[in-house]
């Protein structure tokens, strides 16, 4: 340790002694003038350009202001009155034909005037197979009935007949409804069969009538 110190102390005069000669030196060293270099320079002219000096606008002039025209509306034109319509008497009626009387149709022949039926056109017939039964307003009884069952609408061109025949007991029950006379046309036998079972029973037979059954053959006709 007591080494260290008098080392130290010793490079430290010694580094100020070095900083007091180079401070000196910088003192007595002669100062250099700064060289100065010139060249030569030509002046030339240079043309100086005018630029072009815009000319004022001149103001346009303003269009004078329109004026307003003050428009009057047209009155429009009297429409002419409309003439007078002279009044049309009225004409006469005329006279209408007198109608036609329709053809009348023939009955075929019954023991018992025949009903026309106005639906359909038809112009039903009965007739039994005895001649012992005088009473008409039992087989009218029955025409009635019959034809009030039957309908047919069907619009057809031509004349349609069946025969159907059937038989009523003492109580006014029908039994053995069958076709006695078919007209070929299998809806209309069918209606006819159909119209004469449906008016089962009629009334009973008529006492002073002493035969159990009476057979019956019903006509079915449509004319066109």
């Amino acid at each position: 340790m007591d080494d260290v110190r008098p080392r130290a102390a010793i490079a430290f005069l010694l580094a100020c002694l070095v900083h007091v000669l180079i401070l000196a030196g910088l003192q007595v060293l002669p100062r250099r003038a700064p060289i100065v270099v010139s060249f030569p320079v030509e002046l030339v002219d240079v043309p100086r350009i005018e630029q072009p000096v815009p000319a004022p606008e001149t103001p346009r002039p303003r269009p004078p202001p329109k004026k307003e025209e003050i428009v009057i509306p047209k009155k429009p034109a009297p429409k002419p009155k409309p003439k007078p319509v002279p009044e049309q008497q009225p004409k006469p009626p005329e006279p209408q034909p007198a109608p036609k009387d329709s053809p009348k149709q023939e009955t075929p022949p019954t023991d018992t005037p025949a009903q026309t039926d106005p639906r359909t056109g038809a112009l039903p017939s009965i007739s039994v197979d005895t001649a012992r039964f005088p009473f008409a307003y039992y087989l009218n009884q029955v025409r009635r009935k019959v034809t009030g069952n039957w309908s047919w609408s069907r619009k057809y061109s031509g004349t349609l007949k069946t025969v159907v025949y059937f038989r009523i007991d003492r109580s006014g029950a029908v039994s053995g409804v069958r076709l006695h006379e078919p007209s070929h046309n299998t809806i209309f036998d069918n209606l006819c069969l159909r119209a004469v079972e449906v008016s089962s029973p009629f009334p009973p037979l008529p006492q002073a009538y002493d035969e159990p059954h009476l057979g019956v053959y019903f006509e079915f006709m449509y004319r066109e």
